[in-house]
């Protein structure tokens, strides 16, 4: 439902329920006399204490959308200075990764300098990492993505960035996948069977807006073609049962979790404690370990 239809039925609820609470006080007021006129005033003070209640959470909702959307410009015009690209970047947020996880994303390869890139979910992040390995001078991305007409216009978005060798989308069609006993919609494997490596993973996909945990195998059927130094990108970590099962997964597979920078769609960032990453982020010489090792 758009917003705007909202706001004017609450408008409109309001002024129902104002003209409902006046003749409701005047039969009071003549049924009771003063306690009636009593009864109808604590009332409305009462309505009026929900009203400014409403009014204070819309004002708290706006300023926090207000900072998001700063937060988001600054990060798209970082990556427009950093990638200095040939036409327009594809439309951010929404489905799309958000301009802030997007500039992490292209500074972690920028920094890493991966030799294979593999993506689930295509789009907007596939021509971001092409262009920064363009500017690396190596490495690749591949992309997997099960909506065919989606497919093809990251395609035609990566001709348009002069950015299309560099880059692989494969069509990959939803197939039933069968993880910790539950049976998900995921990829059809055979579409990935020929990656042996991963330097990077981001999982953006497939579409889970009800958090029912297709997005599960993307770390489990990766699970033996991560490098020592992988890092992985998880998106969409404000969905509970996904960030819980990513933080189960994590610990198991002896990866620290990051969330690094206040995002919107609280997106998180895996590699192991002795890798190359945690060495950066801590200062030290790839290998040492770093101090929240021995915590």
């Amino acid at each position: 439902m758009k917003k705007p239809f909202i706001n004017t039925l609450l408008v409109l609820i309001l002024i129902g329920l104002m003209a409902a609470w006046w003749a409701f006080a005047v039969v009071l007021t003549e049924l009771l006399g003063d306690a009636g006129r009593l009864i109808a005033e604590a009332l409305i003070f009462f309505i009026g204490a929900l009203l400014l209640l409403e009014l204070l959470l819309r004002v708290i909702d706006l300023r926090r959308r207000t900072i998001h959307d700063e937060r988001q410009l600054q990060a798209l015009l970082g990556l427009y200075n950093s990638l200095k690209p040939d036409a327009p970047i594809p439309m951010l947020r929404t489905a799309a990764l958000s301009a802030d996880t997007a500039l992490e994303y292209v500074k972690l390869i920028r920094q890493l300098r991966p030799t294979v890139v593999v993506e689930l979910g295509g789009g907007v992040s596939t021509v971001l990492a092409a262009l920064q390995l363009r500017e690396n001078g190596a490495g690749r991305v591949i992309a997997l993505e099960d909506d065919e007409n989606w497919a093809a216009k990251t395609r035609d978005d990566l001709l348009e960035h002069q950015a299309a060798g560099i880059a692989e989308v494969r069509h990959a069609p939803l197939k039933p996948f069968e993880v910790e006993g539950d049976t998900v919609q995921w990829y059809d494997t055979r579409v990935s069977n020929d990656i042996d490596r991963i330097d990077i993973l981001l999982v953006d996909g497939p579409r889970d807006v009800n958090d029912r945990g297709n997005r599960r195998p993307g770390l489990a059927h990766f699970a033996n073609r991560f490098t020592h130094d992988s890092v992985i990108i998880v998106d969409d970590g404000n969905r509970p049962r996904w960030r819980n099962w990513v933080q189960g997964w994590a610990m198991e597979h002896d990866f620290v979790i990051e969330e690094p920078f206040l995002n919107e769609k609280r997106s998180l960032i895996l590699y192991r404690k002795d890798s190359v990453l945690a060495a950066q982020r801590d200062g030290l010489p790839a290998g040492v370990l770093p101090s929240y090792q021995n915590d």
